[in-house]
């Protein structure tokens, strides 16, 4: 578990108590105090109110029980929005009660949004501006004070994630280093797990053996295949998005089946056109590098203070719209040129776009994705896009 003291700044200042299960997890909490003006506010009037602000982590009320929550005045995170929320209420349905926590969630959806308890909010604003400054070192006046150990701490990883990942993968790091490439680092094809847990609590079950076929998919080695299993599972998708749409309103389905059902097929969404669109890179350029979780060994580029001449592909969290997410946070902070590959737009109803895009449409929009990447690319390295 990490913790720390982080100030508000102004008049009056404030402190907030951050408790967080690893380090990387208080370092976003830090950077969603730092663009999101209207929970700064909201923490305000805790302190006004003569509650003392914390941000505590789901997680860490899950594994450490609720002694470290206050009497009122808490916020707490959820990482994966509506199941760390399933996931939390389920080890203690006492918090079903509690009226006077508000949650904070990554994955912002309209039709999952509507199932949190009232007051939630999303941790990162919708569509906040990425060309402001996100780090004290460049910000003139920084809204939160960070306590110098933390500080020099995050300075230090970013420094020195380079040096190891030269120690452990020196292929990998001297391929980045040399620069001219279109990095993706994170999760592609699904595996047993992560569709376990996508299709949590038996939700969908119809289309969690529709999409077995997914689980080690040979995007990268067999793309005849991989597209024919590709189109297969996005016509599933589809059927069952459109079903829950023309659903009649009664009798009503049991509280946050809808929801959850909406959450799931986004992140599979997310997940073919993350698939799609590497697959029509590779198809057009030797300068794609991929490390896939679960596939390949761990490897970082993204909280490293380096690799700056390659292109970093963002196709946006798995779990919302918003613009900001743990990784792209990362890549603002440490300078990264990113080419933002969204598929749905901050806010955009999951519902209408599956309305909007048959197959064809959406084989049209990652091709047309892999070409916008390769044409940022050789704007901004012409002499390193060549074969």
């Amino acid at each position: 578990m990490d913790s720390c003291t982080v100030t508000l700044s102004g008049a009056p200042a404030v402190p907030v108590r951050l408790v967080f299960s690893d380090f990387n997890r208080l370092r976003w909490a830090i950077a969603a105090l730092r663009v999101n003006a209207v929970l700064r506010a909201v923490l305000r009037r805790t302190a006004q109110a003569g509650a003392a602000p914390i941000l505590i982590e789901s997680l860490v009320l899950q594994h450490g029980g609720l002694g470290l929550l206050p009497a009122s005045g808490a916020c707490v995170v959820l990482w994966d929005g509506l199941n760390s929320l399933i996931e939390l209420w389920q080890c203690h349905p006492a918090l079903r009660q509690r009226s006077d926590l508000r949650y904070l969630h990554v994955g912002q959806l309209p039709e999952v949004d509507v199932a949190l308890p009232p007051g939630s909010m999303g941790l990162y604003p919708l569509d906040a501006p990425l060309n402001e400054p996100m780090d004290s070192d460049l910000a003139q006046a920084d809204p939160v004070a960070v306590p110098w150990p933390v500080r020099t701490r995050v300075a230090a990883r970013r420094a020195l994630r380079p040096c190891l990942n030269r120690l452990r993968q020196p292929e990998r790091h001297q391929r980045l280093s040399a620069g001219g490439c279109l990095v993706f680092c994170g999760g592609v094809r699904p595996s047993q797990m992560t569709l376990d847990d996508l299709f949590r609590d038996g939700v969908l079950p119809a289309l969690r053996q529709a999409l077995q076929p997914l689980v080690g998919l040979p995007w990268d080695t067999q793309p005849t295949a991989a597209r024919c299993a590709l189109q297969q599972a996005f016509g599933h998708l589809r059927t069952v998005a459109l079903g829950l749409v023309a659903a009649p309103p009664s009798p009503p389905l049991p509280a946050a089946r809808t929801p959850a059902e909406w959450a799931c097929l986004y992140t599979a969404l997310n997940q073919l056109h993350r698939i799609g669109t590497l697959m029509a890179l590779q198809a057009s350029t030797p300068r794609l590098f991929v490390n896939e979780f679960q596939v390949h060994p761990h490897f970082d580029p993204y909280d490293a203070q380096a690799y700056g001449r390659n292109l970093f592909l963002d196709f946006g969290s798995t779990r919302g719209t918003e613009v900001l997410y743990p990784r792209r946070l990362d890549m603002a902070e440490t300078r990264k040129p990113v080419a933002s590959l969204r598929l749905l737009a901050p806010g955009e109803s999951v519902a209408a776009w599956f309305r909007a895009h048959d197959w064809h449409a959406f084989q049209r929009r990652c091709e047309g994705d892999a070409l916008s990447a390769l044409a940022s690319l050789g704007a901004m390295n012409p002499a390193r896009t060549g074969p």
